[in-house]
């Protein structure tokens, strides 16, 4: 089941505020969609040597929220509609799964790691990397699209059921078997 969500349309991004992750890029994309849709918000979640100088290029309806339990992270994504991951590359892109878990869909990059987090059009979007306008279109989109929304945070959520300790556990020890048997 779907976790209620914010009343007003919320965007979180999720992450370390460090150049490979471009927060800036969350910012300047959501410039756009605030231009569309006045009410929504961004929630900046997370800490890095940006802080500063995001903080600085901040304007009405972005939020930060730094030095969070988990517990207090968890519960802002949930709320939010969307996450969105500028990243130039990710190891996976485990905030997106995180977010899935949590109901909520995403934009993000194609770019690697992020091709493999996110089922294109299934558990969320993935637009043309470095692009701002195609990332704000992205988010746009859901944020208007309110069937499309749904569909795509039921599709992440059961998505995001198949990433559990067990199954890690049992896929490392299924690797541990091969490779001693192999020997």
């Amino acid at each position: 089941m779907i976790p209620k969500k914010a009343e007003n349309p919320v965007v979180c991004y999720i992450g370390r505020l460090n150049r490979a992750k471009r927060p800036e890029h969350a910012i300047e994309a959501f410039r756009y969609v605030k231009e569309r849709i006045p009410n929504a918000e961004l929630w900046i979640i997370g800490n890095g040597y940006l802080l500063t100088k995001l903080k600085r290029i901040a304007f009405e309806g972005v939020s930060f929220y730094t030095d969070l339990s988990n517990q207090e992270r968890r519960d802002l994504i949930k709320l939010a509609w969307i996450v969105v991951n500028p990243s130039v590359r990710e190891g996976f892109g485990l905030n997106i799964i995180e977010g899935n878990a949590l109901g909520t869909t995403c934009v993000a990059y194609a770019v690697p790691g992020l091709v493999d987090s996110v089922k294109a059009e299934k558990t969320g979007l993935l637009v043309k990397p470095g692009n701002i306008n195609d990332l704000a279109q992205g988010i746009i989109r859901i944020m208007e699209d309110k069937s499309l929304r749904r569909r795509l945070e039921e599709e992440a959520l059961d998505y995001s059921r198949q990433f559990t300790w067990e199954k890690s556990a049992q896929d490392i020890i299924s690797r541990i078997k091969c490779i001693v048997q192999k020997e």
